[in-house]
């Protein structure tokens, strides 16, 4: 089980023609609600034409949000939206394609 802690990083990818790549950061868990701060990314590497592979960076860019904290079979999850969920990040770049 991922358990989403104070500190945890959420990764959240979403898109339709494209994979739009969101991360935040958890400032607190408080009776079964996580509070998401938004951070940006950086590219470590381009990959091709219009897709490249980023991380966070760390530096806030919006308001922190309160989210359930949910479960599926192993994995902690939160909702970000109605069309993306966010997830554990597990420590590796991860790929975002756009197209423009």
């Amino acid at each position: 089980m991922n358990t989403i802690t104070a500190g945890t990083v959420i990764k959240s990818t979403w898109g339709y023609d494209q994979t739009n790549v969101d991360f935040y950061q958890v400032t607190k868990v408080q009776k079964g609600f996580a509070y998401l701060q938004p951070i940006g990314q950086e590219i470590v590497e381009q990959t091709g034409y219009l897709s490249e592979r980023v991380v966070p960076n760390f530096v806030p860019c919006g308001k922190v949000m309160r989210r359930k904290v949910r479960n599926y079979g192993a994995d902690d999850y939160v909702g970000i939206s109605d069309y993306a969920s966010g997830s554990v990040w597990n420590g590796t770049p991860v790929t975002q394609t756009h197209t423009h």
